[in-house]
């Protein structure tokens, strides 16, 4: 075709315009998967391409602070975009006047292979961020994640004060712990003569122990591991199984060891 035609003037029964609507009928996955991008690119202006550019900010902007609203937004967004992609190849057609149907074409599939490629990454890296994340957080919150969490804390705690220098034995760092709580708030009891104990029961009823076993020389060093402590739990019924050996020392240092890792 050496010669523009308006989209209106185009003949379905011409073999000619025939291929060209049939192009401008297929679907454009770069004004779907970049929309407001692809419009800059391609010098195209309007009313559907603004909307997703202003309905991506807001979603993107809600998405941190109200994610219930956002998710409203971000389906007007897809919407806005899947309009984008049905007339994406029309309003390129018109906007350029294209009299080259073939090299137009392979332009916009060329959009197509680098916009798909581009949101399958992005797709792909997102997930895995996601992932990431909340196995991260599931292993903090996890009964044993809050342990080990719970284990630092006591140990950060502990070996800030000048009493702890004076503590000769596991069973001085137990009982000095149980001394130093607060009177309104008694979490932890007694276990065994180096030990303290702390019980909670979850939502579901289902009742667990976290136990912590000292032990302490008069050198105390991290190099050595002569000073540690043994971290225990328990789920429902069943018996205590160790979990964690933490080894700390006066210089502040503390080091956690699962005890599955331990061989």
């Amino acid at each position: 075709m050496e010669q523009w035609v308006p989209v209106d003037k185009l003949d379905k029964n011409n073999p000619e315009d025939k291929v060209i609507i049939h192009e401008l009928r297929r679907f454009n996955w770069g004004a779907l998967c970049l929309n407001w991008i692809w419009g800059a690119c391609n010098g195209i202006f309007n009313e559907f391409l603004i909307l997703c550019l202003v309905l991506e900010i807001v979603w993107l902007c809600l998405a941190l602070f109200l994610p219930a609203l956002a998710t409203w937004f971000f389906a007007g967004f897809v919407s806005a975009a899947i309009y984008c992609g049905m007339n994406g190849n029309k309003w390129v057609y018109e906007k350029k006047k294209i009299t080259d149907i073939a090299k137009f074409s392979a332009v916009q599939k060329k959009w197509a292979i680098f916009s798909v490629t581009l949101m399958l990454l992005i797709t792909i890296s997102f997930v895995g961020i996601v992932v990431a994340v909340g196995l991260k957080f599931a292993s903090l919150f996890s009964p044993s994640g809050r342990g080990e969490l719970m284990l630092k804390a006591v140990l950060e705690s502990l070996i800030k004060q000048k009493e702890y220098s004076t503590l000769k034995s596991g069973s001085d760092v137990a009982e000095f712990l149980l001394n130093s709580q607060d009177d309104d708030s008694k979490d932890f009891t007694p276990y065994g003569p180096s030990g303290i104990q702390y019980n909670r029961t979850s939502s579901k009823g289902t009742k667990s122990s976290i136990v912590f076993t000292f032990y302490k020389e008069d050198k105390c060093s991290i190099d050595d591991k002569n000073c540690y402590v043994y971290y225990y739990e328990s789920f429902g019924d069943a018996q205590l199984k160790p979990r964690a050996k933490a080894y700390y020392g006066d210089n502040g240092k503390i080091k956690i060891v699962k005890l599955e890792d331990e061989k």
